[in-house]
């Protein structure tokens, strides 16, 4: 959807609420949550049931999501090679399904280094 159509469906959506007062409208839009301002047009994204999600996780195997717990717990001198061994391991994944699955994973892991990163710097203050 173009930029200018998705503003153009949320003002009419608040003009109709408001019972074509604008003044009300402009309020509630400027009340519109910022993030989604400016809009990008990036898409919903891949959405799968638990069982797919379970079988991709099971066709990815343990190996390579062992490679990639060892890749985190490295100590490379720079954030390129720890990127560049992922991304090997994501192109090595045959379809966009197994990739998706894997960076959720990947996400997964990030979350719990930094969750634990944060409790830590949290209980030493």
């Amino acid at each position: 959807m173009p930029p200018i159509d998705f503003y153009l469906n949320i003002w009419n959506k608040l003009i109709a609420y408001c019972k074509n007062d604008r003044e009300a409208a402009y309020m509630l839009f400027i009340l519109v949550d910022h993030r989604l301002i400016p809009y990008r047009g990036v898409g919903i994204g891949v959405s799968m049931s638990d069982e797919e999600y379970a079988a991709n996780m099971q066709q990815i195997g343990e190996s390579i999501f062992e490679d990639t717990l060892y890749i985190f717990n490295m100590h490379y001198e720079q954030k390129t090679q720890y990127a560049s061994l992922l991304v090997d391991k994501l192109l090595s994944l045959e379809d966009r399904n197994l990739q998706t699955v894997y960076m959720s994973l990947i996400l997964k892991v990030v979350e719990t280094i930094m969750r634990d990163r944060l409790k830590s710097s949290v209980e030493d203050a």
